[in-house]
C-alpha cells in the first residue's frame, strides 16, 4: 500500500498499522480452529478500536476510552515532511532526490504528507500519503531550464509534458485525504482546517471548502503575494509596513501564555481572486512577519 487514511477502518496511521496487521493474524489464526470461523468486520473494528484506544490513553480504562471515543468536533491539520534514506536506496517506495536544507545539496529520500485530528484533549493522526514528483515533469524542468539559461525561446523549447495522474501534487494529496476523512468519519463537525504554506492557495481552499463548506482554512502566503486594495495591487508586505501592529499575549496550546504583534485586515488576495481576512503574525524575538489567511471573513 502506497497510502492510509483514517484511524479507524482499515487504513490505520502507519505507525498504527501493526493493530490491522495483529487483528489480521488474529483472524487467520481463529479461522485454522476446528469451527473455521472467522471474525466480523465490527468484532475487527471493535478489537482495533480498543487497541488503539489503550495507546492513546495509555490505559485500560473504559471511561478514558468513551472520552477519547466521543470525539464530535475538531480541526484537521495538515503538512509534510522528507525523511533521508541511503543514497544506495533503491527499492522502497518512492524514493528521489530531496533538497537538502542543510547543505544545499541533494539526498535521497521519501516525502510524506501527514493530516492529524486535533481535540483539546488529544491529537490523532488520520492520515499519511507518499508523494512523488513526476519523473518526465521533473526531467523537462530540467532541460527547459539550461535551454532557458542558452537564452533558447520558450516557442523553440520542448512542450511541458502532460500531467500524470500517478503522481499528485501535495495539494492534491491533501485535497483527496480530507474528502476520504469526510467518508470514512461523516459523523465528525470539522471546524477548522490548517495548513502552512505549501497549501494557501486556491486550489487548496476550493478544494477543501467544497468538502466542509462552514468551515474555517487557515493557511500563509508568502511576503511577495499580491493584495488589491483602494483599487491598486501591492505586495502584503509592502501594505503592513505602512500600518500599525498591535503587541498583543495569545494563550497557545497546552497553556503556555506568549507575547506577539499582530496587524489584520480584509482584503483581496489576487491568487485566490477573493477577498480573505490577512494576519501579520510575529513572535517576540522574530524579525520576520508570517502572513496568515483565513477564508471565513465573519468568525476571526
Amino acid at each position: 500500500m502506497n497510502s492510509t487514511t483514517c484511524c479507524f477502518d482499515y487504513g490505520l496511521p502507519r505507525r498504527l498499522r501493526f493493530i490491522s496487521e495483529f487483528v489480521d493474524a488474529l483472524d487467520d489464526v481463529i479461522s485454522q480452529q476446528k469451527s473455521q470461523k472467522r471474525l466480523s468486520k465490527k468484532q475487527k473494528y471493535w478489537i482495533a478500536f480498543c487497541l488503539m484506544a489503550i495507546l492513546a490513553t495509555k490505559s485500560v480504562c473504559w471511561a478514558k476510552f468513551e472520552r477519547v471515543s466521543g470525539i464530535r468536533r475538531g480541526s484537521l491539520v495538515i503538512d509534510d515532511s522528507d525523511n533521508n534514506r541511503s543514497k544506495n536506496t533503491k527499492n522502497i517506495w518512492y524514493v528521489y532526490k530531496l533538497k537538502d536544507k542543510a547543505s544545499g545539496g541533494y539526498i535521497m529520500g521519501q516525502s510524506l504528507v501527514f493530516m492529524v485530528l486535533v481535540i483539546p484533549t488529544i491529537t490523532i493522526p488520520v492520515g499519511v500519503e507518499f508523494y512523488m514528483p513526476d519523473p518526465e515533469s521533473t526531467a523537462w524542468k530540467k532541460e527547459n531550464d539550461r535551454l532557458k539559461q542558452q537564452g533558447i525561446p520558450s516557442k523553440q523549447r520542448p512542450p511541458r509534458s502532460l500531467k500524470n495522474a500517478k503522481f499528485p501534487t501535495k495539494v492534491e494529496i491533501a485535497i483527496s485525504m480530507v474528502k476520504q476523512f469526510n467518508v470514512c468519519i461523516p459523523n465528525i463537525e470539522v471546524n477548522c482546517i490548517i495548513a502552512d504554506a505549501l497549501y494557501g492557495t486556491k486550489q487548496f481552499f476550493e478544494g477543501v471548502l467544497a468538502v466542509y463548506k462552514e468551515a474555517q482554512i487557515i493557511s500563509q502566503i508568502r511576503r511577495t503575494q499580491n493584495v488589491f486594495y483602494r483599487n491598486r495591487k501591492q505586495l502584503v508586505v509592502n501594505y503592513f509596513s505602512k500600518h500599525p501592529d498591535v503587541p498583543q499575549k495569545i494563550r497557545i496550546r497546552g497553556g503556555k501564555i506568549v507575547k506577539v504583534t499582530i496587524g489584520s485586515f480584509r482584503v483581496q488576495v489576487c491568487s485566490h481572486g477573493k477577498k480573505l481576512f490577512v494576519i501579520a503574525f510575529r513572535y517576540e524575538g522574530e524579525n520576520e512577519y508570517r502572513y496568515i489567511i483565513a477564508s471565513d471573513l465573519e468568525n476571526n
